[in-house]
């Protein structure tokens, strides 16, 4: 019995025991011989043939048969014989266990190398030391092994491929050679059965088929030209409307990049947009918190105005008691103290008239600062109510995100950019400008420098507290 892949080698026909062989099987002297891939050889009686083994219907064939039934048992048994279990004597084992020996071999060959060229020598103190030339040796020899080791494996990989390959490749040229041969027997049968029929048929009617088969000839001819000018009017209109589809998507793409930039400046300037609205929400809060401070500031002011005004009627009532006295005392007794009292008298006056204009100036200055104020708390109120206006412009805006609306927010940031662009320009092209900058800033920091130290003065300790 021969196995799958050896029944793929030989063809048996029991009739007239003809073998057609595969190039490796060679017949000697009536015995079949079979050229294994292991160097196996079987030998078998010619008499006794593989067939005998087939629980096959009707395996003794009558000449009586005609020829394509017996073609058809022949190939049925060649493809049972193709199929079948491969379960034989005559094949050498799998590698497997080769390869793990060699591997093992290798292994233990490698590490019995480590081993001899490990130089290590325990010191009497009980530690272990290790030159760092025998490291670094070391290390070179372990990296050269796994370099080795992973180049084994690549090659045992590819070898696998190559094999497999190998055998998927000679499975396929065995079939196509089984094939080939089926091919030629039903070809040679034709042959025999075209003889066969042109010596029973005479000449006229050889001569009328070829005519018939011309003609056939001739339509399936035009036919395929017919169906090829077809085809080619198809591949053409195909090409056309690959190449519209083609012109399509590169507008598709092109309009894809430019709404994709216009989405990111839109998104940059929604951003930018943000950023301000940020710095206006803080610059409102600051102007909120400089408005309570300027209305405290003015609350304390008029409670200082007040207290200064009620004082300015206690000391005209207070004079005007001294006067009413210095009447009553001349009047008693202008004979007795005339001189001491009036100067006395004169100066308690002169002493009430200083501290009478001190007040007064005390009052003036707090009138001009409370007038200062009011005209801040009236520039901050009105700054409050224009950014509270540009609040909600903005937020009708954003209510209605409109073209329009985007339109006007770039032109404002582009005007905003402009006037920063012109006064950098104005800043670093025309010194005068920059002169007069600064010279108006210090201006500013001096008079609110000379203003905190004159109110923080003990002359005004009365009517100011500094923060």
């Amino acid at each position: 019995m021969l196995g799958g892949d050896a029944a793929d080698d030989v063809l048996l026909h029991p009739v007239d025991h003809v073998l057609l062989l595969h190039p490796d099987l060679e017949v000697l002297q009536g015995q079949l011989v079979v050229q294994a891939p292991l160097h196996l050889v079987v030998r078998m009686d010619s008499q006794r043939t593989v067939m005998d083994a087939l629980p096959l219907r009707g395996s003794q064939l009558s000449p009586e048969k005609p020829f394509d039934q017996k073609v058809d048992l022949r190939a049925e048994k060649r493809e049972y014989l193709r199929g079948r279990n491969n379960v034989t004597s005559c094949r050498s084992p799998t590698r497997e266990l080769n390869t793990r020996l060699i591997k093992n071999e290798l292994k233990e060959k490698r590490h019995l190398e480590f081993l001899r060229r490990r130089s290590v020598s325990p010191e009497p103190s009980g530690f272990v030391t290790v030159k760092e030339s025998d490291l670094q040796r070391l290390t070179d020899y372990l990296q050269e092994a796994l370099w080795k080791e992973e180049a084994v494996r690549k090659k045992l990989a590819a070898l696998q491929e190559s094999t497999s390959n190998l055998v998927n490749s000679s499975s396929k040229i065995w079939t196509a050679r089984c094939s080939e041969d089926l091919l030629r027997n039903k070809i040679k049968a034709l042959e025999a059965q075209l003889q066969v029929s042109l010596q029973k048929f005479p000449k006229d009617g050889v001569k009328r088929l070829v005519i018939q088969m011309e003609k056939q000839k001739m339509v399936y001819e035009e036919r395929a030209l017919v169906t090829l000018q077809k085809v080619t009017q198809e591949k053409t209109e195909a090409l056309c409307k690959a190449e519209t589809l083609q012109e399509a998507l590169i507008k598709v793409n092109a309009e894809s990049l430019k709404w994709q930039s216009l989405y990111e400046e839109l998104k940059l300037n929604s951003v930018k947009l943000q950023e301000n609205q940020h710095l206006s929400d803080d610059q409102l809060q600051q102007l909120h918190s400089q408005a309570e401070l300027s209305r405290g500031r003015e609350s304390g002011l008029r409670q200082e105005v007040v207290s200064l005004r009620q004082e300015n009627k206690d000391l005209h009532i207070k004079s005007q008691d001294l006067m009413m006295q210095e009447r009553v005392m001349s009047e008693e007794a202008e004979t007795r103290l005339a001189e001491r009292r009036d100067s006395e008298v004169e100066k308690e006056l002169l002493h009430t008239q200083e501290k009478l204009q001190l007040k007064e100036r005390e009052c003036e200055e707090l009138q001009t600062e409370l007038h200062a104020v009011e005209q801040e708390c009236k520039s901050s109120q009105a700054r409050l109510s224009q950014c509270r206006d540009e609040l909600r412009q903005l937020s009708h805006h954003r209510r209605r995100p409109t073209r329009c609306g985007s339109c006007w927010k770039v032109c404002l940031f582009l005007l905003f950019l402009l006037a920063v662009a012109g006064v950098a320009m104005l800043w670093l092209w025309h010194p005068p400008f920059r002169e007069q900058v600064e010279d108006l800033y210090s201006d500013i920091e001096t008079h609110i420098e000379d203003y905190l130290m004159d109110m923080a003065s003990p002359q005004h300790s009365g009517c100011f507290r500094p923060i």
